[in-house]
């Protein structure tokens, strides 16, 4: 297969990397051929604490889907999330120049150049400008404004920004791990493009992805992002109550937690017996699943109470019709998606990735993978061309702008 159709994505997450190798066939459908996944060491929260054991971890995860997929990795588009996330919304607004008032490209361009003028503290960069519609002499709403006539142009986007020294020790342990970078891409807009239907983020969604250190938030309505954050709690911070309420190792805790863990505590039988290792030399002991589910309850309804008020705190309630949509490895946990819809008070259901994918799909179809599939996706969506691509020198590559018109309308 030609290589300029191979995409590669690379999720770099707490507990894990995983590397998601597709191809984009003729009918515009991804066929999955391989996965590497490997242990996560060197980061904390999302963010990267060792690059070395970082670079290690990225190396055996590529090998592994190079092995499975028989394909040379040289490119990749990456996930970056982390709390030091944020984002912000943010208008654009200029003068059609033609003599005819007909809107150009150009025009099209010193808008979105107009809406990216924004103070930020200079530790910080932005990572994506997302194009929101446009809006011709006070009519709002409008998709594709090349063409149109008018004497005024607003875009409105949705800026997502992060802290510059994270993202670039995340570029260096990528390209010191002999990979180019295809892309940077906030996780949560990826994910999206597993999980989210088109539909779905036309009516308004949240989407929640819980990874292990941090759990990724994105709020999608009239067919686009118009939130997105990271809140500090994931599934390590279960694995870490298990393990001190049981008295047993992170280890035997996080296994604990994957075999037998509920996210009730009405879910499990009376009769129902958990096997836990101790610390030292002796036995296994049992307890009772209940108690398990008494211990991870607790910390599941405050990450999604933290869920409702980051929803509250964008001030879209009353734009997720379409509800909730939960994913990554936090979600397979018995009953999230109930105590979810508990908290919540609105739909929800569970992200797998599995929408117009062939090839070894049931290497992918669970939430854990929702983000590597994505950024696959994404890749289809916005080929290397027609993407900011951020260096290790913290700059974006103008050809950017030259395909902008071009990347809003495939997105539309």
């Amino acid at each position: 297969m030609p290589r300029d159709l191979i995409i590669t994505g690379l999720d770099i997450g707490t507990t894990k990397i995983a590397t998601v190798v597709g191809a984009l066939d003729d009918r515009g459908r991804i066929e999955i051929l391989g996965v590497g996944v490997h242990p996560s060491h060197g980061l904390k929260k999302a963010v990267i604490v060792d690059v070395e054991d970082t670079i290690s971890s990225i190396r055996q995860s590529v090998e592994k889907a190079q092995r499975m997929s028989g394909v040379e990795v040289r490119a990749v588009y990456a996930g970056i999330t982390g709390d030091h996330i944020s984002s912000l919304n943010s208008k654009g607004v200029v003068t059609v120049t033609s003599p005819d008032r007909q809107i150009s490209e150009e025009d099209v361009r010193r808008a979105l150049e107009s809406a990216e003028i924004i103070v930020i503290p200079p530790d910080r960069e932005i990572i994506h400008t997302v194009t929101r519609g446009f809006t011709v002499d006070g009519q709002d709403g409008v998709r594709r404004p090349v063409g149109m006539c008018g004497a005024r142009l607003e875009v409105e986007t949705h800026i997502v920004t992060g802290a510059a020294t994270f993202i670039h020790n995340v570029v260096r342990c990528i390209e010191r791990s002999g990979l180019d970078l295809d892309c940077l891409v906030l996780e949560p807009i990826a994910t999206s493009e597993a999980v989210v239907s088109e539909p779905e983020k036309e009516l308004g969604a949240l989407l929640v992805d819980i990874g292990g250190g941090t759990s990724d938030i994105a709020i999608f309505s009239k067919g686009s992002i118009s939130y997105s954050s990271a809140i500090p709690v994931g599934g390590n911070h279960v694995t870490r109550d298990i393990s001190v309420g049981l008295r047993t190792s992170f280890e035997a805790a996080e296994q604990i937690k994957i075999e037998s863990g509920i996210a009730m505590e009405e879910l499990a039988n009376e009769d129902e017996i958990v096997r836990v290792p101790g610390l030292g030399v002796g036995e296994p002991r049992k307890v009772p699943r209940y108690l398990l589910g008494q211990i991870i309850q607790p910390r599941v309804e405050e990450l999604f109470h933290l869920v409702a008020r980051e929803l509250e705190k964008s001030g879209c309630e009353q734009q997720v019709a379409a509800g909730a949509i939960i994913s990554g490895g936090g979600s397979q946990l018995p009953g999230t998606a109930q105590l979810a819809e508990r908290v919540l008070e609105i739909p929800v259901r569970i992200g797998k990735p599995t929408r117009n994918l062939i090839g070894m799909t049931d290497s992918v179809s669970s939430p854990i993978f929702a983000t590597g599939v994505g950024l696959v996706q994404y890749g289809a969506r916005y080929p290397r061309e027609e993407v900011p691509l951020i260096t290790a020198s913290g700059m974006f590559l103008s050809r950017f702008w030259e395909r902008v018109c071009r990347l809003f309308h495939a997105e539309n």
